[in-house]
């Protein structure tokens, strides 16, 4: 499981990108002067599991895949929001939550 937290006084950016046979993510987050942004990720065999809220703007693309060869996938991208709460779970088979 990674979680992160992003608190800035000035325009930054920061990008991050995993990847594995089992599936990956790749992530770019834009906050200025007021923005913010708080979430977590969790993986586990065939399973990804997000959630993110901010402001400011987020590209994110992830992925998952069995040995099989089945995947699956989810993508969004948020520019210059107010505020915004993003989540998913990505399974490639049943799950018990």
């Amino acid at each position: 499981m990674a979680g992160m937290v992003l608190s800035t006084g000035q325009v930054c950016g920061f990008s991050i990108s995993v990847s594995g046979d089992a599936g990956g993510f790749s992530e770019e987050i834009g906050a200025g002067i007021n923005d913010y942004v708080n979430g977590y990720a969790a993986v586990w065999p065939g399973c990804l599991s997000n959630y993110i809220e901010g402001s400011g703007s987020l590209r994110e693309s992830h992925r998952t895949a069995n040995t099989a060869g089945s995947t699956a996938a989810v993508g969004v991208e948020i520019r210059d929001a107010d505020s915004y709460v993003y989540s998913y779970h990505l399974s490639l088979g049943p799950v018990s939550f």
